[in-house]
């Protein structure tokens, strides 16, 4: 982690711009218009390089339209920008999860509860996952890592 926490920070920019794009893209991500979705991401990111949310959410629309290396790699980028955000170590541990790297995303995921400012929402999270998500890989995992943490 040390190696992420000395990687470049891209400079701040235009924080209005980028959130109205933002905005746009959580709209076509509701409508599951992956594709706009990310082009909207990626106009916020070209506004404001510096917004770890919304680096992260174009993870999240790049993974959920099938794009898993190219989110993987957003995930990443997110994590430089804030390296204890949970919900980006969440995100990059469903990529592993669909990749078939159990390994990593049972790593991942432990990041995340471990970064977590509410440890029972993420351990609900994870429950909900392991009964929910539509990817049998992604429920594996989910309750792997629940008896690793065990209960409260």
């Amino acid at each position: 982690m040390d190696s992420i926490k000395q990687m470049p920070h891209p400079p701040k920019g235009d924080r209005k711009a980028a959130r109205a794009a933002n905005d746009a893209g959580l709209s076509a991500l509701q409508l599951k218009a992956f594709d706009e979705a990310i082009e909207k991401f990626n106009q916020a990111i070209k506004a404001d390089p510096a917004d770890q949310e919304i680096v992260n959410n174009r993870g999240y629309a790049l993974m959920m339209g099938g794009k898993l290396a190219e989110a993987r790699s957003a995930f990443k980028d997110s994590l430089i920008l804030a390296l204890t955000r949970s919900s980006a170590w969440a995100n990059l541990a469903m990529v592993f999860a669909k990749e078939n790297k159990s390994d990593d995303g049972h790593a991942a995921y432990l990041l995340a509860f471990k970064f977590s400012q509410n440890q029972q929402k993420t351990r609900e999270f994870l429950t909900k996952q392991s009964q929910e998500d539509a990817d049998p890989l992604v429920r594996e995992l989910a309750a792997r890592v629940l008896q690793t943490i065990g209960p409260q």
